[in-house]
């Protein structure tokens, strides 16, 4: 008979056999001695896979990477954990003093200027801020940059740091994050190393020109290479000239909060999520699509845009300034509260030869500080598509139709509430059904209460019998939800 103990075995054995099992090491960071290191890049570069390295109280100043691209092909430092001891306050500044790209054959200068540098999948990073000082980009000729940290390794993930650059009014493209693909090397070796599945939370961005960025250089290179995507969930922007800046690739910003910034996000090409976001005083504009980025290949329709259960409020501090400015693509916005903005709350304003689409359900767009709900340009060749359905449009004037004939707006089971007029502009391109003209009754608008109080006269108004607006009766569940509490 088989002994327990010889059963135990043998099971462990099958199970070693077909799952690999994860050693990982502990090792110290300590300044000034005591732990098994004195510098970060020691402890990384003597970690092995699964590794855990914990950083005690101090300012680093150095140009920390996990893995190069200083040889080919490139060395990788995958699935590290670099983390802050409990209770640490561990700042990473950039040397600037490195060249982690040499073997690109671009120049990027003497130094690369890429703040912590991660070229290795799985690599984890907690607590610890990571700052650069320098108000000078690299050498890069094609697109001069510089960064506190760039990512160009897949499965990443941040959380509950800070990221802090050299100035929000800074010129250049200086960034927070720079997500990239930027290794054509293993690309071409058939073993593509992409910056994809990022994920940051918890993390405070402030301070530089841009936030976080996502780019794919290796299409500028010709080289065909899946974008690079991300999620940024429970971050904060704040202080910078832009807190999201997308020029390719995917991004979900989910339960961020976008305050202070010249613009909160701005998007020009593929894809962007925004769900349950708070854009709030922002100088320029609370979210912009714009076009400066987008490839010639890319459909009308492009990029596509979704927005969920947000706010955007008192963004902008001169005219010209919009809760929301669409210069192109596809957005859906549901849910969603624009107030108080300067200029108007929603601004469409086409570049020539691109196409806006934008479709708006159960949302509220409530007094503008310049008194226009909706705006559409004054650009002749403008081609744009509005639809409203269920939403509350507020103001003294609700839709001001600059664009004319080459417009077409659809407004259903919607109220369109003007102290002036509810449509400016060619009535030819306008299609109302079952569209009123009350006041929505909110309980405390001037608050940032947009519920609807019982007697609401659009409370049952919208399409199927369901009510117009965003968030429906008080005493419905839904006013718990702190997103709405400005």
């Amino acid at each position: 008979m088989i002994s327990f103990k010889r059963m135990v075995f043998r099971s462990f054995l099958m199970v070693s056999l077909i799952t690999p099992f994860a050693f990982s090491a502990t090792l110290t960071v300590k300044q000034g001695g005591g732990g098994d290191f004195t510098t970060i890049q020691a402890a990384i570069d003597a970690s092995t896979d699964f590794d855990i390295i914990v950083v005690s109280s101090g300012t680093y100043n150095e140009d920390i990477n996990f893995g190069a691209l200083n040889s080919q092909p490139p060395t990788f430092k995958n699935h590290v954990t670099l983390k802050a001891a409990e209770g640490a306050d561990v700042k990473v500044v950039a040397a600037n003093n490195k060249n982690r790209v040499q073997a690109l054959g671009a120049s990027f200068g003497v130094n690369d200027k890429l703040g912590c540098f991660i070229n290795g999948s799985g690599v984890t990073i907690e607590g610890i801020t990571f700052q650069q000082n320098d108000t000078e980009p690299n050498g890069l000729e094609a697109a001069p940059i510089n960064s506190a940290m760039t990512i160009i390794s897949p499965d990443v993930t941040i959380s509950d740091c800070t990221i802090i650059g050299p100035g929000g009014e800074t010129g250049g493209d200086l960034l927070g994050i720079l997500l990239a693909n930027l290794d054509p090397i293993s690309l071409q070796m058939g073993v593509p190393n992409l910056g994809t599945n990022l994920t940051v939370t918890n993390t405070t961005f402030t301070n530089s020109p841009f936030g976080f960025a996502i780019n794919n250089f290796l299409l500028a290179l010709g080289l065909p290479a899946p974008n690079p995507d991300a999620r940024l969930i429970g971050c904060t922007f704040q202080s910078n000239g832009t807190g999201i800046e997308m020029d390719d690739g995917e991004v979900g910003a989910i339960e961020c909060t976008f305050r202070a910034n010249g613009t909160g996000i701005s998007c020009s090409d593929d894809n962007l999520t925004i769900n349950a976001c708070t854009f709030d005083a922002n100088t320029e504009y609370g979210f912009e699509l714009e076009t400066g980025s987008i490839e010639p290949d890319e459909p009308a329709g492009a990029p596509a845009v979704t927005i969920v259960d947000s706010i955007f409020t008192n963004n902008g501090l001169n005219t010209g300034s919009y809760g929301i400015m669409l210069r192109g693509g596809t957005t859906t916005v549901t849910r969603c509260i624009l107030s108080n903005n300067v200029s108007a709350n929603l601004y469409l304003n086409p570049d020539d030869q691109r196409e806006v689409t934008a479709t708006f359900d159960h949302c509220d767009l409530v007094n503008a500080q310049e008194s226009v709900g909706i705006q559409l340009t004054q650009n002749p060749v403008a081609v744009i598509t509005l639809n409203l359905t269920n939403t509350n449009v507020v103001d003294y004037d609700c839709i001001d139709n600059m664009a004319s004939v080459v417009a077409e707006i659809n407004a259903t089971n919607c109220n369109l509430f003007a102290s002036d007029a509810q449509y400016l502009g060619d009535d030819g391109v306008l299609t109302k059904t079952n569209v009123l003209n009350v006041d929505p009754m909110y309980v405390d608008a001037v608050g940032g209460d947009f519920h609807l109080k019982v007697g609401s006269p659009v409370a049952t108004a919208g399409v199927g019998g369901t009510y117009i607006g965003a968030l429906g009766l008080q005493g419905t569940g839904v006013e718990d939800w702190s997103l709405f509490s400005f």
